[in-house]
């Protein structure tokens, strides 16, 4: 909807299209200005929105890695085994201040992904101890609001 009115009112703007007089004005009063429709709502609605999105992503992240987890590929290593997947620090994000409110709002947030190394005896004792981090990234993940909910 916001791509459609953002079109429709560069083309009013533009005087490619003529619109009786009344028209125009009472369109853009009704939402059909560039970026309105993301704008209109409520910045503490959003920031709230953003919060229970990113709540959810942290949740996807935890469930990701324990798919990793589960598909690692056992290689030799000393005197047992070992297995590196890549994880990520759900308890220690960051989000970011929410730009482009008055437009399309950008939400941000910064997590450690982690190259994680199990190792032991066997598959058995290395899944039983804590995984060893290798590795750390910073991630700095962009989103976009749009109709009303948050999107990647």
């Amino acid at each position: 909807m916001t791509r459609i009115a953002s079109v429709f009112a560069i083309i009013i703007a533009s005087g490619s299209i003529a619109l009786e007089p009344e028209v125009a004005p009472r369109m853009m009063a009704e939402g059909f200005a560039p970026g309105s429709a993301e704008a209109a709502e409520d910045p503490a609605v959003v920031r709230k929105k953003f919060e229970d999105f990113v709540s959810g992503w942290m949740d996807r992240l935890r469930e990701r890695e324990r798919f990793n987890a589960s598909k690692v590929k056992w290689k030799p290593a000393g005197a047992g085994v070992e297995a590196v997947y890549v994880g990520y620090d759900t308890a220690n994000f960051r989000i970011l201040p929410i730009s482009n409110m008055e437009t399309t709002p950008i939400g941000k947030i910064v997590y450690l992904e982690l190259t994680l190394r199990l190792a032991g005896e066997d598959e058995t004792a290395a899944r039983t101890g804590q995984p060893q981090i290798i590795d750390r990234v910073e991630v700095t993940e962009l989103f976009r609001y749009s109709d009303g909910k948050w999107v990647y």
